[in-house]
């Protein structure tokens, strides 16, 4: 999906720089979605109210703490339904479960899941390409 230069503008007067829409975009959240959430979306009202008791009951559970559920859900746009269920790695992440066989091809290649995750949601790298460019070596001078 394409930004206009209205979508940025919309966005800046929303509080909305070019960089989160560009990311929200990234990530896989629609157009209208990553225009219309509010800067730090964690403390609208109005959002706040998609959780109800019973999906932070039903996360809590599976292992999945409060404010992990409230940032798979509000910042990266999760699935609810997939933010309450799939276990974390104990660092919030769905390694194998989102990523499947990427994540092993890139650790085969030598790129870290860090890196692996940085380069899909940050950079808006397919999967594939994430997975397969190798890590660049830092030459050493010898002076």
């Amino acid at each position: 999906m394409s930004l206009t230069l209205k979508d940025f503008i919309d966005a800046e007067q929303k509080g909305i720089n070019r960089t989160m829409l560009k990311q929200r975009i990234n990530r896989g959240w629609d157009r209208e979605k990553a225009l219309s959430y509010p800067k730090g979306v964690r403390q609208s009202m109005e959002l706040e109210y998609l959780l109800t008791p019973e999906q932070y009951r039903i996360a809590e559970k599976n292992g999945i703490s409060k404010r992990n559920l409230e940032q798979r859900v509000y910042t990266y746009a999760w699935d609810v339904e997939e933010a309450m269920t799939i276990p974390t790695d104990g660092r919030g992440y769905k390694r194998d479960t989102k990523y499947g066989e990427y994540i092993k091809l890139a650790e085969t290649n030598g790129v870290s899941y860090k890196a692996f995750h940085n380069r899909v949601h940050t950079l808006g790298w397919t999967m594939e390409r994430a997975a397969k460019t190798p890590i660049r070596k830092v030459k050493e001078n010898d002076h």
